[in-house]
């Protein structure tokens, strides 16, 4: 909860500091600059339905909902928002999807092609009830492709941590997952994120060399800010986020950790 609330008080010191800059761009009659967040969820359980309406609520007023697909350029003044769900579990699309539907938002479904209809092993090993969800399984997939909001990316074949896999491992579980997905929705799969934020450069490599347009991480950056960008970060929010706590993240205000983490890492070894 510390935590919580010291991240939550920077993001709000980064906010103010936003309001000044934006503010002293109209002074001098600048266009404010363009912004877009990528934020993920994971799974959303039906009693976190309400919460995760008002959170979409919240994301139609604030800003303008797009395709990652769409997202070519930023253009002044405008805060976009894409909205992503890893793990493609069926309560997305029983709990989730309606609410996005409604609003005419948007989305992208990362789904790993291997957990198909199956409660994957990383729930498997919580025996918490409230935890056993299950992958939406082939039939599913290709309903979901059918509504156009939504589109599929891949999540890999099993889920696994790319970088504890050795070199062919780990090719086949970024290129593998691509196939199987086409083959179930006939359409080209162009997105992959990878399972935990985990990758180096040469699992960049290999999913360009497969085909895909773009690939995401976990890292709390704003999105879409270079034409070239191949790496795309995103920001983790959950319908047990603060209602403060949520806008922030849309306004892109958790920016910050990133250097927070390379500060930590490089005070760490400087200790030891």
């Amino acid at each position: 909860m510390t935590v919580r609330l010291v991240k939550l008080v920077i993001s709000i010191i980064v906010w103010v500091f936003d309001r000044l800059k934006n503010a002293l761009y109209r002074l001098f009659g600048f266009e404010t600059p363009g912004m877009c967040v990528v934020l993920y969820y994971h799974a959303i359980f039906p009693e976190q339905r309400d919460r995760f309406s008002h959170q979409m609520d919240d994301l139609v007023r604030i800003a303008q909902p797009v395709s990652g697909s769409e997202m070519e350029s930023l253009e002044k003044g405008i805060s976009y928002v894409v909205v992503t769900f890893d793990d493609g579990f069926r309560c997305v699309v029983e709990n989730a999807l309606p609410e996005l539907i409604v609003r005419n938002i948007p989305c992208t479904v990362f789904v790993p092609s291997g957990c198909l209809g199956k409660t994957p092993s990383w729930i498997q090993k919580n025996n918490t009830d409230k935890n056993q969800e299950v992958v939406m399984d082939e039939n599913e997939v290709k309903a979901l492709k059918k509504i156009g909001l939504v589109s599929i990316g891949s999540h890999t074949v099993s889920h696994t941590r790319l970088t504890s896999l050795g070199e062919e491992e780990a090719r086949y579980e970024i290129l593998r997952s691509k196939e199987t997905l086409e083959a179930i929705i006939g359409e080209e799969i162009q997105f992959l994120s990878f399972p935990y934020g985990a990758f180096n450069e040469k699992h960049i490599e290999m999913a360009r060399q497969g085909g895909y347009k773009r690939v995401f991480s976990i890292t709390p950056v704003c999105a879409f800010i270079d034409s070239d960008e191949y790496v795309t970060g995103r920001v983790r929010v959950d319908p047990t986020d603060w209602g403060i706590e949520f806008r922030l993240k849309l306004l892109g205000t958790y920016r910050w950790l990133p250097f927070a983490f390379l500060l930590k890492s490089k005070i760490h070894a400087f200790l030891n």
